[in-house]
């Protein structure tokens, strides 16, 4: 049987980022991909369209700048310090910029 799709999500993170998927039903507080150095919590849902294009406009400013910038979209709600909002990459830079390159890795571009 195949696996369901937010399994096999969390299966090409773990891949992708060098950890491994930790398989327990109702783990409660334990992360979704195990890993020496990242604490991963895989979501396997469409994004807001207003993510994605804010994403696309900090690409467009990273090729209009001439520069090697990683493009990211901070996410910081009303009412909260700015320590606390959140920041959103690709996938790709995350890799790119983060983690060691040198290992094998048949991470692709799929949906997964």
């Amino acid at each position: 049987m195949a696996d369901k799709r937010w399994k096999a999500a969390e299966r090409s993170v773990a891949e992708v980022l060098g950890g491994k998927r930790n398989p327990i039903n109702g783990r409660g507080d334990e992360a979704d991909v195990e890993h020496d150095w990242l604490a991963i919590e895989v979501k396997n849902r469409p994004l807001p369209k207003w993510i994605i294009d804010g994403h696309m406009q900090a690409m467009k400013a990273r090729i209009v700048s001439g520069k090697d910038k990683l493009p990211i979209v901070v996410l910081k709600p009303p009412r909260i310090p700015v320590m606390r909002g959140y920041v959103l990459m690709q996938m790709f830079d995350f890799v790119d910029y983060f983690v060691d390159v040198s290992r094998e890795s048949s991470h692709d571009d799929s949906e997964d």
